[in-house]
């Protein structure tokens, strides 16, 4: 019998301790936090352009918000390659090392070759819906995303293999090793990001009822979308070492 068909991740307990180990390790989640005053300062030097495409004052194509995704996305995963370290290596947490920043640049990649696989699809079905005016082949496109989404899902054990410079852990095993659990893990990554999306969508309404015109204001406001945002990729590198862990612990074993 195969190690694969013997893995048989506990969905509820991986996500019970994911959430646990990020909401109890408060020291953890303050120095995470740290990296959010770099999201801080840009959007105070641009006029706090996140809270203002958050009501719409401006448009996406604004360079501000370009810069600014790009600027977040680097962030995120900067947080998520100090904290899956930490909870894979016990590692103290390093922003300046060469190897660093070579994890971050291929965590980046391997995130972006990810969004692809699921964009470029659906770029195609939606292409097809609209030459062919087809509107129910959109919700067939969107259940066909869905299920790429969940068969792709085993990536995320490689992500963490990145964070942790595991290349004992190939693309082709991590999909190996979680066979039979992808539903499992995409609807475990699914649901470890609800509060946190939850969290965004009553603040963009307490935002827009308030809309606050001081300095201050503004400032508090920035940070604490900045604070949920960082909340919900700590939340995330908790389920991806999480289910990195257990499923090495079994390859380890070599069952």
């Amino acid at each position: 019998m195969t190690a694969a068909k013997q893995i048989n991740l506990p969905f509820w307990e991986t996500v019970k301790r994911s959430f646990l180990y990020t909401l109890l390790n408060v020291s953890l989640l303050g120095k995470m936090f740290s990296f959010g005053a770099v999201l801080l300062v840009y959007d105070t030097f641009t006029d706090f352009s996140t809270l203002s495409f958050l009501v719409g004052d401006i448009a996406e194509t604004d360079w501000r918000i370009g810069v600014g995704k790009l600027l977040n996305l680097v962030v995120s995963v900067a947080v998520i390659v100090n904290y899956c370290r930490f909870v894979i290596l016990k590692e103290a947490l390093d922003f300046y090392s060469l190897a660093f920043f070579k994890r971050v640049f291929l965590y980046i990649i391997a995130s972006v070759l990810f969004a692809l696989s699921l964009i470029i699809p659906a770029a195609i079905i939606s292409a097809i819906a609209s030459i062919a005016s087809l509107t129910w082949l959109y919700s067939v496109g969107a259940v066909a995303i869905l299920v790429i989404a969940v068969l792709l899902s085993p990536i995320f054990i490689y992500f963490a293999s990145i964070t942790v410079d595991d290349k004992t852990l190939t693309l082709k095993e991590a999909f190996k090793l979680a066979k039979g659990n992808c539903n499992k893990i995409f609807w475990g990554a699914l649901l470890i990001m609800v509060p946190c999306s939850i969290l965004t969508i009553l603040f963009g309404y307490v935002y827009g009822m308030v809309m606050p015109d001081t300095f201050l204001t503004k400032l508090l406001f920035s940070a604490m979308l900045i604070i949920i945002s960082l909340l919900d990729t700590c939340l995330k590198s908790s389920f991806f070492a999480h289910i990195y862990q257990y499923f090495t612990f079994y390859k380890n074993r070599e069952i």
